[in-house]
């Protein structure tokens, strides 16, 4: 949001290409810092993912080995998507927590039937062209 339309489109062209260099391929979706979409609007070339569930795990890092943390996250998330399929999870893998938490929810849902895919992928798998410069919350029913 601080920064200028022109230090924002070379901050977003620099990042895409940095991620092309160490992945082989250039992005097709971008998920802005905070989820903050007021300065991307008609300034950027990608569609813009945000979430439909924010597991604010940011806050509740635990430490690794934290499994009263990671067990109340997996919930949260098992809770807010059960019957929601097409949502979109907002998680922080920087966190132990959070990776212990993906370690429970993973197989849950699973086992409850979900498939995890990409972006892409729920986008297609619901019919829905992703536009550029529009931003998507959510592909749930």
């Amino acid at each position: 949001d601080k920064l200028s339309r022109r230090d924002l489109i070379d901050n977003m062209n620099r990042t895409a290409s940095l991620i092309a260099e160490a992945g082989g391929q250039s992005p097709t979706v971008m998920r802005p810092p905070g989820g903050n979409c007021s300065t991307l609007k008609g300034n950027i070339d990608l569609p813009i993912i945000n979430w439909s569930v924010d597991t604010n795990d940011w806050r509740k890092k635990g430490n690794a080995g934290n499994a009263a943390a990671a067990r109340e996250l997996a919930d949260y998330i098992i809770n807010e998507v059960n019957g929601n399929p097409g949502s979109i999870v907002l998680m922080h893998d920087i966190y132990p927590s959070t990776k212990e938490a993906a370690c429970r929810i993973i197989p849950r849902l699973i086992s409850m039937g979900y498939q995890l895919v990409t972006v892409d992928e729920l986008a297609r798998y619901k019919n829905v062209s992703l536009e550029k410069g529009k931003t998507y919350y959510s592909f749930a029913n």
